[in-house]
């Protein structure tokens, strides 16, 4: 089994090609050719240069999760209370050591 690699191009004019290639047991890529070139190269944002920006630092403290208290304050409904974890019985318990 042999792999072959075959640009778009020559896929789309000699499809029968590629296709008698694959009865054959070979793997085919069809493969696009991209040019570094043409490549666009990448534009700054719109508050690239805006004073004040480069130095931006946020306060981890807005991404976390919201206590109780602050959802009910906010209108959300809670969810309902986790049960407490069972406790063994102190003569089920094992001693350390």
């Amino acid at each position: 089994m042999t792999d072959k690699t075959v640009n778009a191009h020559a896929a789309k004019t000699t499809l029968s090609a590629p296709l008698a290639d694959i009865e054959h047991g070979a793997d085919v890529t069809i493969a696009r050719l991209v040019r570094v070139s043409d490549v666009p190269e990448r534009q700054p944002g719109p508050l690239a240069g805006t004073p004040g920006w480069a130095d931006f630092r946020y306060d981890p403290a807005l991404f976390a999760p919201l206590t109780p208290a602050e959802l009910a304050a906010e209108g959300w409904e809670l969810p309902p209370a986790a049960s407490p974890a069972p406790v063994r019985p102190a003569s089920c318990r094992t001693p350390i050591g």
